[in-house]
């Protein structure tokens, strides 16, 4: 164990957590709370074990709070698929992730 640090800002939204996010929390915007969450612990000073899961328990909880704010933009299919996801599958492998065990020309057609 590293100990605690401060909350890294910018905080890397990795392909993997946008993964994650796409499964756990579909259409939160997850890249406005998460600029709100890195402003709640930086301004309070306080220092974590493991960044990555406060992230995923904010977006978790983000989803109920009043004022939660979601991407309102219509999702489209392709093929019985939602565009967000075959976006965030492309962007997955391209970084050696495979979130769905799908081939390539499963994920491009």
């Amino acid at each position: 164990m590293t100990g605690k640090t401060d909350c890294p800002d910018p905080f890397p939204i990795t392909p993997a957590l946008r993964v994650w996010a796409g499964k756990t929390v579909p259409r939160l915007d997850i890249d406005w709370h998460t600029e709100e969450m890195v402003d709640y612990w930086r301004a309070r000073g306080r220092r974590m074990n493991d960044w990555t899961a406060t992230w995923r328990n904010w977006m978790r909880k983000a989803v109920d709070m009043k004022g939660a704010r979601f991407i309102t933009a219509p999702r489209y299919t392709v093929q019985g698929e939602n565009v967000h996801d075959i976006a965030i599958q492309r962007s997955a492998r391209q970084h050696g992730i495979d979130p769905t065990g799908k081939t390539e020309s499963e994920i491009n057609n």
